[in-house]
């Protein structure tokens, strides 16, 4: 039988099939395969654009706005998102960028990191104001063109963040020159529609108690960072149907004047026990003296606080649960929670802590003030008050980052408090001076030396004992120097056999010692 001749042969893959992979390829990819073919090259637009376009440079400003003017012009219909991160954008470029942006109809996101210096560009300013499909607005640097483009929008904002800069920032061309730059003003016409707002760095106290007529009925989360002296009442009233509120005002980093404080927790609180509070607030993340000052007089379920210490914590701290009564409750402390007996327990043994279910203590490792005998005794006091709840969920951590944490993600980067970094500098320099590497640190604080010493696997069991309804527990030492590599975590598997264990509902997770792991290597 006569053989065909061999024919070489390529495999074809269907359109529908390189759309299919050119959906899920990089930007790189995706710009390869739009030269390979027409068909790609028309489509491809469709895959890049609805991801998104970021302008981190004002020279990509006119390839940009050729790109978007290909192909008749087809192609302003795919873009939803724009980012711009310069701050230097000549009038020809500006002009471009402007009528580019004119000619997109579904624009929904924008973001501008440098605002004051591309909006000082008037057509452009102009342009963004009439806009009127942006949903999302993310403004940095504010100033008086920025204010202008909030007030005068044609859009409806479901989600917006607005910074002001802070004093540091004095380059920034801002000038802001009466109230109509706060946010609840600048607003106005997103009053119907805006259901997120985070806004940073704007002195919060201008006296006024409420702005009449400024109400906000959809905000349910709301983010203020780096503000002076909020005032509970303006907030009360312009977002009433709130769900989650963070803050984190400059009152953390500064000595702050006693009596001025608890004037402003006095007024606070006045004005919502005369006209009510929030009614839907379900959680608060916040360093503690925020979460005192503003006096919040309604029940708030979860309560996430920050830098929680001072001499008189416990009272300060059993008079804010009396009233937010939290089923979930976050603390996390620079300062030792544990320094005397009958301190931190004395809040667990209040009215405000009946309702808990689930808490968690996190705590510095290297904290001044106490001995391991204190520590103890005090811990054996906290395990007693927590034994009269109903807890499922205990979680408790020493950490040397305990007051590293900070809720300020949103609009800058972490924060490294001085009382960190001298506890640091104090631990990794030796006598001569020397840095020494962490193994080789010792411990210079009494309760580190407890925490070296410790037998956490007794410490769970004894957890158990006194909270007998609990699901889950939890005991971590971290950064302790000379402990392991500086990271443990604990169960309770080590004391029950997984019968047991079940028996109890518990849930566990298998002992962890890294220093004995190595040493078995």
């Amino acid at each position: 039988m006569q053989m065909a001749p061999h024919q070489n042969t390529k495999a074809v893959l269907n359109l529908d099939v390189l759309y299919h992979i050119m959906s899920s390829a990089t930007m790189p990819t995706i710009a390869a395969m739009m030269r390979v073919s027409h068909a790609l090259y028309r489509d491809g637009a469709k895959v890049i654009l609805p991801r998104g376009v970021c302008l981190d440079d004002s020279k990509t400003v006119s390839s940009f706005v050729q790109f978007m003017m290909a192909e008749d012009g087809i192609r302003r219909h795919y873009l939803h998102k724009l980012e711009i991160f310069f701050n230097k954008l000549s009038s020809q470029d500006a002009h471009l960028l402007a009528q580019a942006i004119r000619s997109v109809p579904d624009l929904r996101s924008l973001k501008i990191v440098y605002a004051e210096w591309v909006l000082k560009h008037q057509r452009l300013l102009e342009t963004f104001i009439g806009l009127e499909g942006l949903e999302s607005i993310d403004l940095r640097s504010c100033g008086e063109h920025a204010c202008r483009f909030l007030r005068e929008s044609r859009s409806r904002f479901v989600s917006a963040t607005i910074h002001f800069p802070e004093a540091e920032e004095c380059s920034i061309p801002v000038e802001l020159p009466d109230l109509t730059w706060k946010p609840i003003l600048l607003l106005e016409n997103s009053m119907s529609t805006l259901e997120v707002l985070h806004c940073s760095a704007w002195e919060a106290d201008d006296g006024i108690e409420v702005y009449e007529g400024y109400v906000y009925p959809h905000v349910r989360e709301l983010v203020m960072d780096d503000i002076w002296f909020p005032v509970t009442s303006a907030y009360v009233y312009s977002y009433p149907n709130l769900t989650c509120l963070r803050t984190e005002t400059i009152h953390h980093q500064i000595s702050d004047d006693e009596t001025t404080s608890e004037a402003q927790r006095a007024s606070n609180l006045a004005y919502q026990l005369r006209h009510g509070s929030w009614t839907k607030l379900q959680e608060i993340h916040a360093p503690f003296i925020d979460v005192y000052l503003l006096g919040l007089t309604c029940c708030v379920p979860f309560l996430d606080v920050m830098d929680v210490g001072g001499s008189d914590i416990s009272v300060r701290l059993s008079e804010v649960l009396s009233y937010l009564q939290p089923t979930r409750l976050v603390l996390s402390t620079k300062d030792n929670l544990l320094r005397t007996r009958d301190g931190i327990a004395q809040v667990f043994r209040s009215q405000g802590a009946s309702k808990l279910k689930e808490l968690e203590l996190t705590m510095a490792s290297f904290c001044l003030g106490s001995d391991g005998a204190v520590v103890r005794d005090a811990l054996d006091d906290l395990f007693v008050a927590l034994g009269s709840l109903r807890l499922t969920s205990f979680k408790l951590t020493w950490d040397s980052d305990a007051d590293h944490r900070r809720i300020g993600v949103l609009l800058k980067p972490g924060y490294h408090s001085d009382h960190k970094e001298r506890a640091e500098i104090q631990r990794e320099e030796s006598a001569d001076g020397e840095k020494q590497l962490p193994s080789s640190r010792v411990s210079v604080t009494p309760l580190e030396i407890f925490l070296l010493h410790v037998d956490v696997n007794e410490l769970v069991a004894q957890i158990h004992r006194a909270l007998p309804t609990l699901q889950t527990i939890e005991v971590a030492v971290r950064n302790v120097p000379r402990r392991n590599n500086g990271v443990i975590t604990f169960s309770p598997a080590e004391m029950f056999d997984k019968y047991a264990a079940l028996e109890h509902g518990l849930r566990t997770t298998e002992y962890t010692d890294t220093a004995e792991a190595s040493g078995r290597q």
